[in-house]
């Protein structure tokens, strides 16, 4: 609490005024200097990515876990264009086009992997809505 964002949290560990993150492993993407140095070390994952460290579905109780899921559902997101509910359908299909459009760029994409941002494919917005609505069934 009373952090404004990642970057900000990740400062006060650094100056070892926090000890722990909880947070996707993305948003430590221009930071991976800090698991490589042990500044910060997971405790747990939500996708296998380094070896040793327990998946958090093993920790959480089976009832609990529809829940986790909600809770991680966002990191399978990426980084969402979102608009209002009102917006009119024709707008939604522009901002949608426009976004797919720049995701398949070749340059953008280069430039995202210069600064360590995904640079895969985007989901596109039907699927995206999909996986929203998915995730939050339960």
């Amino acid at each position: 609490m009373g952090y404004d964002n990642t970057a900000r949290i990740v400062l006060a560990i650094e100056q070892k005024e926090l000890d722990a993150i909880y947070t996707a492993i993305t948003s430590l993407a221009r930071r991976r200097d800090l698991i490589d140095t042990k500044v910060l070390v997971p405790v747990f994952q939500a996708e296998p990515e380094h070896p040793g460290v327990p998946l958090i579905e093993e920790l959480v109780p089976e009832p609990q876990r529809p829940l986790l899921k909600l809770v991680h559902a966002s990191a399978t997101f990426g980084m969402p264009l979102i608009a209002p509910p009102e917006t009119p359908r024709d707008r939604i299909e522009f901002l949608r086009k426009a976004f797919s459009d720049m995701g398949r760029d070749t340059a953008f994409q280069a430039e995202a992997r210069v600064i360590g941002e995904p640079a895969g494919a985007p989901i596109e917005g039907a699927d995206l809505t999909g996986k929203v609505a998915t995730c939050c069934d339960h």
